[in-house]
């Protein structure tokens, strides 16, 4: 049976000229020819060499620079970034946490409680439609992050009028300021106290210090959380009246007007703790602000 003769196939120019064409593509790239000629001092022979060291670490810039968002990161290493170095004339990649990451890590660290979505993190006044009464409520919170007067804000509205929102973007300016708030859905906050009251003592007393004592508080959907002469006594009161005195900065969403709240309060406390609590919130607001209106962003 007669041998099959394959044609001969030369190989080496398409090669070189792939090659060629990579290269070229490499010192049109600014950004990455910065650190080919800049940082790295690299020879013609290192980057032919490490050319494809190099073709990856440029399909790593570009896909960082056009960031899908930290949920949808579909590299091989998710949430890092390529980086370069030479060790004794040799090419070596290295990765570490993308911006992405060091933006929310950074953004994580200004709250050791935050209950309001992650989508909210980076956001800031700017994202709200203002309307006339959230403009003045604006002003004021801005004046607190501005002049760190220790004044309180109350928000009431509909439901769906943005009050947690506008209260996430006031916490969001003063965190950037004063690492270290609490953003916490009253009920959710009520109830473990409540449970840590009863099973980690130790636990209790660290979280009510740092509440009474943190930079900014935060009670959000005030006015639902579940009334009992031990969440006024133990927790609600006492964490409010050391703010008050330490002229920390505290904001209240709620459904509900401080009238309301004082009458909720009359049925489980007392008619004078509920109006103790009424009065302590009213001195540090000075005015209560509905914010219905508009959607918020």
């Amino acid at each position: 049976m007669e041998k099959m003769r394959l044609p001969k196939i030369d190989i080496g120019d398409d090669i070189a000229s792939l090659q060629k064409k990579a290269i070229e593509d490499l010192r049109n790239d600014e950004e990455v020819y910065r650190v080919i000629h800049d940082d790295l001092h690299l020879s013609n022979s290192q980057v032919k060499e490490s050319l494809a060291t190099l073709l990856d670490y440029q399909d790593d810039v570009h896909y960082c620079a056009n960031c899908p968002g930290y949920d949808l990161c579909a590299k091989t290493n998710p949430h890092f970034e390529m980086g370069l170095e030479l060790d004794e004339g040799y090419l070596k990649r290295n990765y570490s946490p993308c911006r992405v990451v060091r933006k929310f890590e950074e953004l994580e660290k200004r709250f050791f409680v935050r209950d309001f979505p992650v989508e909210w993190r980076d956001k800031d006044f700017r994202s709200i439609d203002k309307t006339a009464q959230r403009k003045q409520a604006i002003i004021e919170m801005m004046k607190i992050c501005r002049t760190n007067s220790g004044d309180w804000v109350y928000l009431t509205g509909k439901n769906g009028s943005g009050k947690s929102y506008i209260l996430a973007m006031f916490a969001n300016t003063y965190s950037a300021l004063h690492p270290g708030c609490a953003f916490c859905d009253t009920s959710a906050l009520v109830d473990k106290l409540k449970d840590l009251q009863i099973n980690s003592k130790n636990e209790f007393d660290e979280r009510f210090k740092a509440l009474c004592s943190c930079p900014l508080l935060v009670l959000d959907d005030f006015g639902n959380e579940f009334k009992t002469d031990f969440v006024f006594s133990s927790i609600l009161f006492p964490i409010l009246n050391a703010r008050a005195k330490a002229n920390l900065p505290t904001a209240f969403s709620s459904d509900f007007s401080l009238i309301e709240i004082e009458s909720m309060y009359r049925l489980k406390v007392g008619a004078a703790r509920a109006r103790q609590l009424k009065d302590l919130i009213l001195a540090r607001c000075k005015v209560e602000f509905d914010v219905t209106g508009l959607p918020v962003y």
